[in-house]
């Protein structure tokens, strides 16, 4: 104002008739004095503007290092073979249980009646060895009783020979006899061990009869791995595979994409994560849809930077460091997926958590509480 002032009389004194220039400085103030009010009004707006925008971003946290994300899984064949059929075409949906791909069965199949013949001879040898078991024993009393009654015999005649009233030729050959049938028992006795031995105890004939089972579960598992069948809903790309391929157990053939979760990892710098919560609503905004707003919700925030764990992490230890702003990933939790607006794994997102809203419900509740408390303290007055 001053220099407005000092300017006016300047142009005052150095003009010469006052009647012509008190216009001229008149104009001369006025322009100025709006330029100078507009410069205010522009610097105000600006001023204002910065401080809605400051405030606006703080309530509302914001990030376009931001991506789509869903569950995948690399299909692979859990049995080596050849591609008979491939179901599927790039990029088709699919519904849990439907059939993907097929190898060869036929070698599995042999596989598996080999396995149920070897398990039913397993039982039969089994039988065998218990009907051996069964005559060893059946003959080891035969003897047995031969022995006994032998050794009675052998008894009787030892006393008689004693007293004089039989020969002892006789008695030599009764002993003889017995002696025979002993030996015979002793035979049949390791023959029945032998028997014995060879069908084992009862636990050893589960386990023979468990693992023949266990070989035929087994082929029939490789049967059935032939048909590679869809964990889930979603889609499947990538279909590389074609029948005639060799392919060999864990060779990845294509990838399906989950239909079943869909969330956001937004990466949001660290001085900004200080009021970002989880259950902390969130909105969307997918690139691939322009001005599409999509509604979110904040699920968690990670323990880390997204730099702690990359395969050749920061090491600030050098005299020349240089700090670099870190940014924190948080899984937003997508809403259900318009099926006209479907979601793109890897697709890029601006991420904006309202903080705000928590904050107004966070400022009611106080208030709610003392309304609550002075309807339930009236409440005995009225009665």
């Amino acid at each position: 104002m001053l220099y407005l002032i000092n300017r006016g009389l300047t142009i005052a004194m150095t003009t010469t008739p006052e009647s012509e220039s008190a216009p001229v400085v008149k104009r001369s103030l006025a322009k100025e004095l709006i330029a100078v009010a507009i410069a205010l009004l522009v610097g105000a707006g600006l001023a204002l503007a910065g401080w809605l925008y400051w405030s606006y971003s703080g309530a509302h946290p914001s990030t376009d290092d931001a991506y789509i994300h869903a569950n995948t899984v690399w299909i692979a064949p859990r049995v080596a073979g050849q591609v008979v059929q491939v179901a599927v075409q790039d990029n088709q949906a699919i519904k849990a249980g439907d059939l993907l791909l097929r190898i060869d069965p036929v070698p599995f199949a042999a596989e598996l009646a080999k396995a149920s013949s070897a398990a039913a001879l397993a039982r039969q040898e089994i039988e065998v060895q218990r009907a051996a078991v069964s005559a060893a024993q059946a003959k080891v009393d035969e003897q047995q009783a031969l022995v006994d009654s032998a050794k009675q015999q052998f008894e009787r005649l030892s006393a008689l020979v004693a007293r004089g009233d039989e020969p002892k030729l006789k008695g030599i050959e009764l002993e003889d006899t017995l002696k025979a049938a002993q030996a015979t028992l002793n035979d049949l006795r390791a023959e029945l061990l032998l028997a014995e031995n060879r069908l084992g105890p009862p636990a050893i004939q589960d386990a023979r009869v468990n693992q023949a089972d266990a070989e035929v579960n087994l082929a029939k598992l490789r049967l059935d791995w032939t048909e590679i069948r869809a964990p889930a809903d979603g889609w499947v790309t990538r279909v590389d595979a074609r029948p005639g391929e060799v392919v060999a157990i864990g060779d990845p053939l294509f990838v399906l994409v989950e239909a079943g979760q869909w969330w956001v990892q937004a990466n949001f710098k660290e001085g900004r994560i200080g009021r970002i919560t989880a259950g902390m609503p969130a909105r969307i905004q997918i690139d691939l849809y322009g001005n599409q707003v999509f509604d979110g919700l904040v699920q968690s925030i990670a323990p880390a930077s997204a730099a702690s764990f990359s395969l050749l992490p920061a090491q600030n230890t050098t005299g020349n460091w240089v700090k670099v702003t870190q940014r924190i990933p948080v899984r937003i939790k997508l809403a259900p997926m318009r099926p006209e607006q479907p979601y793109r794994v890897g697709a890029s997102v601006t991420a904006t958590v309202m903080v705000d809203a928590v904050d107004a419900v966070d400022a009611d509740k106080p208030a709610a509480d003392a309304s609550s408390k002075a309807v339930s303290g009236a409440a005995p007055q009225a009665d």
